[in-house]
């Protein structure tokens, strides 16, 4: 995933705008676009927009990143399952239904109520 990939990405799950990123990083709006088109910035440009992403958006865009080349971001804020369920991709799914299936069938039925996951 080239970074400038990455980097729409949060922009867009965080709702993030080219104006205020700009502001918050001291850099024109058209470099904020440039890097989100994909062209080349200066690295001092870099350096400045990824300090003026907040920690939730900063380790995001790192995830996507560090996912895109198979590894696996531990942020000090760990993902709900449900967050983790959501990339999983079909084999995935099948690899957990199958190893909770089998958990389940071990165990035997839970002795307390089921517990809503956020």
């Amino acid at each position: 995933m080239k970074l400038s990939k990455a980097f729409t990405d949060t922009v867009s799950k965080f709702d993030l705008t080219g104006v205020v990123l700009a502001g918050a990083a001291d850099v024109s709006v058209s470099l904020i676009s440039r890097f989100r088109g994909g062209k080349p910035i200066r690295t001092d440009g870099l350096e400045k927009i990824l300090e003026s992403l907040d920690d939730q958006a900063f380790g995001y865009l790192l995830e996507q990143i560090a996912s895109s080349r198979g590894f696996h971001v531990v942020l000090q804020e760990p993902p709900t399952i449900s967050e983790l369920v959501q990339d999983l991709d079909p084999d995935e799914t099948a690899a957990l239904l199958f190893a909770l299936a089998e958990k389940v069938r071990q165990e035997g039925k839970p002795k307390s109520e089921p517990k809503v996951l956020a």
